[in-house]
């Protein structure tokens, strides 16, 4: 019964030398923590931040709106006199986007692509609406 004991504290001051052990460990080590207001950390390439359109290259012809599956992107155009689509208006609603990327996956021409923005906090929702008009 003795010996028990004796066992339960001996693994007792084993196990909080090995919790000890790593605290020392990671005690002289530089610290990793960034300052963010005042140092920001690039995002991978991969990062999907905002939507955004390039509109030389957008032809208005609604394969991104049609292919998302929330409905977010609202795509507005007008027909010239070229009997070709100017696009008029391009509304993304950035809070009911589920970042998948379908919509610049199938867009033909590239005009969608992410940008590397992550500051994108409001208090309204509406704000997270995009509008880009002419």
């Amino acid at each position: 019964m003795v010996g028990f004991k004796m066992k339960k504290i001996w693994l007792g001051i084993y196990n909080l030398g090995l919790g000890l052990a790593v605290t020392v460990k990671h005690l002289f080590k530089p610290a990793i923590t960034i300052q963010y207001p005042d140092e920001k950390r690039a995002p991978y390439p991969a990062f999907r931040g905002n939507l955004r359109l390039n509109r030389d290259k957008c032809t208005s012809c609604m394969i991104c709106s049609n292919y998302c599956p929330n409905y977010c992107i609202e795509v507005k155009f007008d027909i010239g006199e070229d009997k070709k689509r100017k696009l008029q208006s391009y509304t993304v609603d950035m809070g009911r986007c589920m970042y998948c990327g379908i919509c610049v996956e199938v867009c033909p021409f590239g005009a969608n692509y992410w940008d590397q923005s992550y500051e994108r906090s409001v208090y309204d929702r509406a704000q997270l609406i995009e509008r880009k008009d002419k």
